[in-house]
C-alpha cells in the first residue's frame, strides 16, 4: 500500500526529516526523509557509507530501539520511554516509518520539554516526570543520538515524558548497544547540556537526576 503525502504539509522538520500527520489515522505520524537528504545519498564516498549508515537505516535503529526497550522493561510498564514503532511504510515521498502520535489534552502534539522550559509551564510534577524518564533511559539502556528538549515531549494521557526522535544508534558500530557503561556516560553528558542552556535546571551527575536550582529561566541566547 502507498501513502499519498502529496499537498500535505509536516507537522515537525528537522535537519534530516519531516513529521506527517496519517491521513486516515488520528493517532498515527509519518516519518520521512527530506528529499534534499536523500538526493545527497548516491553521492557519498564510501568513507562516509562506512561511517554511517543510509539515512532510511535510522528508522530500522528506532525499531530496534524499541525492540530492545520493550523486552528489558517489565510486562506492568504501560509507557515505554519512546514513542511506538508501528512500522515501515511505502509513502509519495519515499520510505517511511509510522508511529504513535503523542497529544495533550485536546488532541494536539504534545508540547515538547523545551516549550515548557521556554513558556514557564514547566513546574514540580513535570520536574519529577523527567527524572522518571531520566531514571528509565539509565536502568533499561535507552540509546539516544540526539536528546535535545525539543525531542522530548509532555505526554496529557501517562502524564510522562516521551522521547519522539533522536532514538538509536546513529554510528554503523553500535558501541553504546553493546556497552551500557559507554551509554550512560553519554545519557549523563547529554542531560548535563539541559543546565547550561536553562540555568534554574541543575544536573547532578552522581544521582543521575535534575533539581531547580532557582525557578526556570529562558535559555541563554
Amino acid at each position: 500500500m502507498l501513502i499519498d503525502l502529496s499537498g500535505l504539509a509536516p507537522v515537525a522538520h528537522g535537519r534530516n526529516r519531516a513529521v506527517f500527520q496519517h491521513p486516515s489515522d488520528a493517532g498515527k505520524l509519518i516519518k520521512t526523509i527530506l528529499p534534499r537528504k536523500m538526493d545527497k545519498e548516491p553521492l557519498r564516498g564510501w568513507v562516509e557509507r562506512l561511517r554511517k549508515p543510509p539515512y532510511t537505516w535510522q528508522f530500522m535503529k528506532e525499531i530496534r530501539m524499541t525492540y530492545e526497550l520493550a523486552r528489558r522493561m517489565n510486562s506492568d510498564v504501560t509507557r515505554l520511554p519512546v514513542c511506538d514503532c508501528i512500522g515501515l511504510v511505502r509513502t509519495t515521498l519515499g520510505l517511511g516509518l509510522c508511529v504513535e502520535k503523542i497529544c495533550n489534552a485536546e488532541g494536539e502534539l504534545a508540547p515538547t520539554l523545551r516549550q515548557m522550559l521556554n513558556s514557564g509551564t514547566f513546574k514540580e510534577l513535570h520536574l519529577e516526570r523527567l527524572n522518571q524518564f531520566v531514571g528509565a533511559a539509565f536502568e533499561f539502556g535507552l540509546i539516544a543520538n540526539d536528546l535535545k528538549p525539543d525531542n522530548l515531549v509532555f505526554e496529557d494521557r501517562s502524564q510522562q515524558f516521551v522521547m519522539v526522535d533522536g532514538v538509536g544508534e546513529r554510528t554503523a558500530i553500535p558501541l553504546r548497544l553493546w556497552s551500557r557503561r559507554i551509554n550512560a556516560r553519554e545519557l549523563s553528558r547529554n542531560f548535563a547540556h539541559y543546565s547550561a542552556f536553562y540555568p534554574g535546571l541543575t544536573w547532578d551527575a552522581e544521582r543521575r537526576a535534575f533539581s531547580f536550582a532557582t525557578p526556570i529561566s529562558p535559555p541563554n541566547s
